[in-house]
């Protein structure tokens, strides 16, 4: 970074899971700084490898570090990591929770049966995989996560509300888990939920299958409504019941991984206009509410962003009935682009100048 009277480099470095427990992280700056005047080029580029043979010399001074295996195990056992954190524990030290085997296999068995019973089986080995040996198949997968509630119920208490707050957050690191599982975290690119998002749009869900797997991903999204004091709701409702509710589309927690891919596959695109398709209401109210909402994160929000972009240049937007669509995210995009994110700014900025251009009443809103 040049300015008027210094230039800057600058390399940051992120160091995460830092043990004993694996569950911090630890932020570095490398930064030089030396007079602007007078730097040519090379120079800049000698001072840009300066900086990275500092980077590359800043280690921890510890040569051996141990790691609390018994204490990592348990909020393992308790689900308390994010999806990250279990693809890199049980990558780096092999550690995996309780539930990974037999409930997390059993749930993943039972989607791939009902993916097959669909035709919409991705890989016809899975049906007779190695790691299901011996596992029953299950009528619905979400049977799975209703085993993993029982084996708890002797934890969360007597008083009824707590009860129910207990009961409503370990269903919640359940569906995280379960998400984390489904979404290559087991299998690999073999299974995704890219996979059973694909297969519910392409089959015509008449049939037993097709609503499990609508179930699934309802459980995996995990919609959870709040109250106005804040705090969480214990009932967790249907992609179709937050969706037959515009008017408290910002109220919701979800998932953020699995609302990732349901955007990024269109899922919710193509449920909401089935929902909504004599009742005027547009899609685009459902991201704005998205990019409006604190409780949906910036990759999320990032993605959003690009899929407006990517809409930008389909026929709907360039005929006349685009401007309605565009006069309801328009709004939402400023509110983004006046954030403190850098990344989501220039995000939204982007998809503003597409849906500004030869539009010069878009301009004035």
């Amino acid at each position: 970074v040049r300015s008027r009277e210094n230039l800057f480099v600058c390399v940051l470095l992120r160091r995460e899971y830092i043990p004993p427990l694996c569950d911090i992280a630890q932020d570095i700056t490398v930064l030089l700084r030396c007079p602007g005047e007078g730097i040519c080029p090379e120079v800049c580029d000698v001072l840009i490898d300066e900086c990275r043979f500092v980077a590359d010399t800043v280690a921890p001074i510890a040569r051996e570090t141990e790691v609390y295996r018994d204490i990592v195990q348990a909020r393992l056992d308790s689900l308390q990591y994010t999806e990250e954190a279990y693809r890199w524990l049980e990558g780096r030290f092999g550690m995996a929770p309780v539930h990974k085997r037999p409930a997390a296999l059993k749930f993943l068995k039972s989607i791939v049966h009902a993916l097959h019973r669909l035709g919409q089986v991705p890989d016809s080995e899975l049906l007779d995989a190695e790691i299901f040996r011996g596992l029953p198949v299950l009528h619905d997968p979400l049977l799975v996560a209703q085993e993993m509630l029982s084996d708890a119920e002797p934890l969360l208490g007597t008083v009824t509300r707590e009860r129910e707050e207990r009961r409503s957050a370990w269903l919640r690191r359940i569906s995280t888990y379960l998400l984390h599982c489904v979404d290559g975290g087991v299998l690999g690119e073999r299974l995704t939920v890219s996979t059973i998002v694909q297969a519910v749009i392409r089959a015509e869900v008449h049939g037993e299958a097709g609503e499990e797997l609508r179930g699934v991903l309802d459980f995996l999204l995990h919609a959870t409504p709040r109250e106005n004091s804040g705090t969480w709701l214990t009932s967790r409702i249907t992609v179709a019941e937050f969706l037959r509710r515009p008017e408290h589309l910002g109220r919701f927690a979800f998932n953020q991984g699995a609302l990732q891919v349901l955007l990024g596959e269109h899922y919710l695109a193509d449920e909401w206009r089935r929902y909504h398709r004599n009742s005027g209401v547009l899609y685009e109210a459902l991201l704005a509410a998205f990019l409006d909402s604190s409780d949906i994160g910036l990759a999320t929000k990032t993605l959003i962003c690009r899929n407006i972009l990517e809409m930008t240049v389909s026929k709907e937007y360039a005929q006349q009935e685009g401007e309605s669509k565009i006069c309801v995210l328009v709004p939402a995009l400023v509110r983004a682009m006046r954030g403190a994110s850098t990344s989501l700014a220039s995000c939204a900025t982007a998809a503003l100048v597409n849906l500004s251009c030869d539009r010069d009443a878009v301009k004035t809103l």
